[in-house]
């Protein structure tokens, strides 16, 4: 059912649900899975704003693959700077550049002020994918928070 999953993990907090998830669906269906974490960053008059490095960005994204090797699932990581107001698209484009079965967004964050500015990520997922998207809830949610 599910040879190719993409886990898409934009926020580098509460990926462990969505690693635990992803690692059993792949395990189940014999899935590869792609690690998709993008580097957000924000171009604005005053100067960019970042919340971690390149560097920093490719190890949480070869940490995440590493922990789903882990697990005896076969992992690859990709990462990219990306602005939030093009996020939605570049996991589209991934998930097409893989043919990917089911889309996994790990760390769904409610954002406020940026999700009415930008949009919200699962929602745009979930109406221009052309394959199941699964939004994981963040660990603040599950615990009731």
């Amino acid at each position: 059912m599910f040879e190719r999953i993409l886990l898409a993990i934009t926020e580098t907090q509460d990926a462990a649900q969505a690693t635990e998830t992803v690692a059993g669906l792949a395990q189940a269906f014999s899935a590869e899975v792609t690690v998709y974490h993008a580097r957000e960053r924000v171009v604005a008059a005053g100067g960019m704003e970042e919340y971690e490095s390149i560097p920093q960005a490719y190890e949480y994204a070869e940490s995440v693959a590493s922990s789903l090797a882990g697990s005896g699932v076969q992992a690859n990581p990709v990462f990219e700077s990306v602005r939030p107001d093009e996020l939605a698209g570049r996991v589209l484009a991934q998930a097409d550049a893989i043919s990917a079965d089911l889309i996994v967004l790990g760390s769904h964050h409610a954002q406020g002020l940026r999700e009415v500015v930008f949009g919200d990520i699962g929602r745009a997922l979930a109406h221009r994918a052309r394959c199941p998207v699964l939004v994981m809830p963040s660990a603040s949610s599950t615990a009731g928070g």
